[in-house]
């Protein structure tokens, strides 16, 4: 059922209560014979049971449009949500807010400029308000709660989910000293129609919403128009009339955003008077400091000497090898490298190996699914190059795999395609795939994720990954990739979900 038909019951009946006390005869004047069955039906007693359990958990709640404090602005969107999961200071959905949304490819510039105009606005007393997405989001996040005002995370998944993978360390900040808040039920997986619902309430929360970078074809252009639509105001930082990342800010401007240079340039926008938060929201935070830390550049130059970044080579390297190289105790090595882990600086391997994450093929694979996965259609070869080239990336690898990602999406049957759904592996792939790969392989097939064909042309990637060695994760990325470029996109949200919350073997 969705937030539409529980507003609807609620409009006429008064309270939950008096929905579940109603006949089937009263509740079939507002729904359909099927949301009347699943209304009255018995509730999934495992799903109730793990609901109260994770409301029994600290600062974790359920608010719905009866409680007195459900945020008044929401009162004013047409389609406010009927509950809302909160796992933080629910506190802050009733101070006045401002959004920040932009790319999650943001180029470093933008990703300071994220960072500054939020902690600003926060001290002023605002609180921010985003997706929690990679790249501007995260920055927003972390200038919020650098700041008086806080941060709150509004996201398209169950609050039981962390989404994407590399954000939990920033999540687990935001409910510590800020809020996390979704109005999917806990256990939904990120959906792409989940993100436009998730991008309403986050104008809907805010007076205003700044949009710091974004393409033309940008979700980011969504939430603007949402909040012209809902009477917020809209700003727009404007950048290099070379850079894609700034054309949507420009399109947004020629329509009429507020141009900003500056967090004061919003303020007086909204005639705000510069202020603290209320001192019942203001508290000392250890992890503010230690995201102003993060900012300074003695935290940039410590990083670029660190010693286990330094040891690891770009291959896949075991712990004790790490401790001969480092000579750290292994106690305080773990500790380090799970730090590094949760700034998505390093990967665990199975094995109890850890590598660095570099420019390889793989990755710019990854870039390119993760910046155009919503669109239609990609750009041309030039224009990924270009793309490519202004994130980083050397230019062999950017062609090996352009050549690849162009045999990939052509017409043309894979030369080596099985027909049958056993496989025989020629010697120099058995060197390169080991068995768990070879395993992982077996079972996507066996699970008709991959069909034969898709499955040729996954190893076929595999086997162009240069030098290093070839994981599981590794199969389940290109499998990713493969899925989504040639379009048999049927099953690869169960893998995705199943990749980025690292739950292996849950892909049903």
């Amino acid at each position: 059922m969705g937030n539409t038909s529980l507003i609807r019951l609620l409009t006429a009946f008064g309270s939950p209560e008096a929905v579940l006390s109603s006949s089937r005869h009263a509740l079939a004047a507002h729904l359909t014979p099927a949301q009347c069955d699943a209304l009255l039906a018995e509730p999934d007693a495992a799903q109730l049971d793990a609901a109260l359990a994770w409301l029994d958990q600290p600062d974790n709640s359920l608010m719905t449009l009866a409680d007195t404090d459900y945020p008044k602005i929401l009162l004013e969107i047409p389609d406010p949500p009927a509950m809302l999961y909160c796992k933080g200071r629910r506190a802050l959905l009733n101070q006045p807010a401002l959004g920040i949304v932009g790319s999650r490819n943001a180029t470093p510039q933008g990703v300071r400029d994220a960072e500054a105009f939020a902690h600003a606005l926060s001290d002023a007393g605002l609180t921010i308000v985003s997706g929690l997405a990679l790249g501007i989001d995260a920055a927003a996040h972390r200038g919020g709660l650098a700041g008086a005002g806080s941060s709150v995370a509004v996201i398209g998944t169950g609050l039981d989910r962390i989404y994407p993978a590399r954000n939990k360390a920033l999540a687990h900040q935001l409910a510590e000293t800020g809020l996390i808040v979704s109005e999917f039920a806990l256990g939904t997986p990120p959906l792409p129609g989940h993100f436009p619902r998730r991008n309403r309430l986050i104008s809907g929360l805010s007076r205003g919403v700044l949009v710091v970078e974004a393409a033309p074809d940008s979700g980011s252009l969504i939430t603007a128009r949402v909040a012209t639509e809902q009477g917020r105001e809209v700003f727009a930082i404007p950048g290099s009339i070379h850079s894609p990342l700034a054309r949507g800010c420009h399109a947004l401007i020629k329509q009429g955003a507020k141009l900003v240079e500056s967090a004061a340039d919003i303020l007086d926008e909204l005639a705000w008077q510069q202020r603290l938060a209320p001192p019942g929201l203001r508290q000392d935070r250890p992890h503010s400091e230690a995201l102003a830390e993060d900012a300074s550049p003695e935290h940039t130059a410590a990083a670029l000497t660190d010693p286990v970044l330094n040891a690891l080579d770009g291959a896949p390297t075991t712990l004790d090898t790490l401790a001969q190289r480092t000579g750290l105790t292994l106690d305080a090595l773990s500790a380090k490298l799970l730090t590094l882990e949760l700034d998505g600086r390093i990967a665990s391997l199975p094995g109890g190996r850890y590598q660095k994450f570099t420019d390889t093929m793989l990755d710019i694979l990854v870039y390119l699914y993760e910046s155009f996965r919503m669109a239609e259609l990609a750009p041309d070869r030039d224009a990924l190059e270009k793309r490519l080239f202004a994130a980083g990336f050397e230019e062999s690898d950017i062609n090996a795999a352009l050549d690849w990602y162009a045999n990939l999406t052509g017409s043309a049957t894979h030369e080596r395609l099985a027909l049958a759904y056993d496989r025989h592996y020629a010697a120099e792939e058995l060197e390169r795939l080991n068995e768990a790969c070879r395993s992982e392989l077996a079972f996507l097939v066996g699970a008709e994720i991959l069909d034969p064909e898709s499955r040729e042309w996954v190893i076929s990637g595999l086997m162009a990954l240069g030098g290093e060695d070839i994981e599981p994760d590794h199969v389940r990325w290109m499998t990713l990739i493969v899925l989504w470029s040639r379009g048999l996109i049927e099953h690869f949200t169960h893998l995705e979900d199943m990749l980025l919350n690292h739950e292996p073997g849950r892909l049903h």
